[in-house]
């Protein structure tokens, strides 16, 4: 019974772990995100300006990436979630070594 107990308490301090984890990982490129985005809305919004477009395209790649690092943040957290369940299958695929160099 001890030792049940001690391996719940184990588990939910993983999973509290994880979660720390993840949620600072997805934060950062948020927080870019929101930054870029406020910048173009700034460059966009700017009625007396002329739109400098060299500052507002860097503010679209900035977007972007950050988008993009989500978007693979959710992919690997996805995968090692399919990893942990009964779902996960192995699939084995041929390829040539030297073909990869």
């Amino acid at each position: 019974m001890e030792r049940e107990r001690r391996q719940m308490f184990e588990m939910d301090n993983l999973k509290n772990s994880l979660l720390k984890s993840v949620s600072h990982d997805f934060r950062t490129p948020l927080n870019g995100l929101l930054h870029m985005l406020g910048n173009l809305e700034t460059i966009v919004g700017n009625e007396e300006k002329e739109i400098n477009r060299k500052e507002a395209t860097s503010c679209v790649s900035g977007s972007k990436k950050a988008a993009e690092i989500l978007v693979a943040l959710a992919d690997d957290l996805m995968d090692y979630f399919q990893l942990k369940s009964e779902y996960f299958r192995m699939n084995s695929v041929y390829f040539a070594p030297a073909e990869l160099i």
